[in-house]
C-alpha cells in the first residue's frame, strides 16, 4: 500500500483519491460516455482545472479508476497465499464482501464489460480484456496447484473450471445487481466445493 507521507504529497494524494472516489460514483451513476470531468469536480468541491491538474482527461481518469480498484481487491485476493480449496472459499467470500460494500465499482464493471463486447474499440477495452484474461490465468494457476497437491481430482480441466467459475461469479453479480436479495456466496462456495477430490469420492 503506498504510504501517503507528509505535507504537500499527502495532500495531493489524498485529493487524488477523493478524486477517483467521486469519479467511480459518476461513472457508475451516470455511465462513462455520459459522465463529465466537471461534474466530477463538482462532486470533490474542486475546479475543473484543478481536477485535470490530476488528470488530464475522461479517459485517463476512468483508466485512473480501474487501477485503483484492482489495487484494492489485490487486498482481498492475494493470489500468493492461495495454498488449496479452501484458502480460494475463504479468498472469494472476502471479495464477495467487497463487493457488496463497492456497489458503485460492481455496477461499472459489468457495464464496462459489455460496452467492451459492444464497442471493441472502447477506451477501457485493452484493460477489462487483459484483466479478464489474467484473472482466467491467475485461478487455473492455483487450481493448478490443488490439482497436483492431490486436492482436486485429475480429470478436472483446470482452465475450464476457472472460466466457468469466473462467469458465474458475473452472472450471480449481475442478478445481484437486479435483485439485491441474490445470494452470490452460497453458489460460489458450493461450486468450488465440488472441486474438492474429498466431496466427489
Amino acid at each position: 500500500m503506498t504510504k501517503l507521507g507528509r505535507g504537500p504529497y499527502k495532500v495531493g494524494l489524498a485529493k487524488r483519491a477523493a478524486i477517483l472516489d467521486a469519479a467511480l460514483e459518476e461513472f457508475s451513476q451516470a455511465g462513462f460516455e455520459a459522465a463529465s470531468l466537471r461534474s466530477i469536480a463538482t462532486r470533490v468541491g474542486i475546479t475543473h482545472s484543478g481536477l485535470q491538474h490530476h488528470f488530464a482527461s475522461k479517459n485517463d481518469l476512468l483508466l485512473g479508476v480501474l487501477v485503483a480498484q484492482e489495487e484494492a481487491d489485490r487486498e482481498f485476493f492475494d493470489e500468493g497465499a492461495l495454498l488449496d480449496v479452501d484458502d480460494l472459499v475463504s479468498a472469494y467470500a472476502r471479495v464477495a464482501e467487497r463487493r457488496r460494500s463497492t456497489p458503485a465499482w460492481t455496477r461499472l464493471w459489468i457495464s464496462l464489460k459489455l460496452n467492451v463486447a459492444a464497442q471493441p474499440d472502447h477506451v477501457a477495452a485493452d484493460f477489462v480484456r487483459q484483466r479478464a484474461a489474467a484473472w482466467d490465468q491467475e485461478l487455473t494457476d492455483v487450481f493448478d496447484r490443488a490439482q497436483t497437491a492431490g486436492l482436486i481430482p485429475a480429470d478436472v480441466d483446470c482452465a475450464a473450471a476457472a472460466r466457468d467459475f469466473l462467469t458465474l461469479h458475473e452472472g450471480l453479480m449481475i442478478r445481484q445487481m437486479l435483485d439485491p436479495s441474490t445470494d452470490v456466496d452460497s453458489p460460489l462456495r458450493w461450486t468450488l466445493t465440488q472441486l474438492r477430490a474429498s466431496d466427489r469420492e
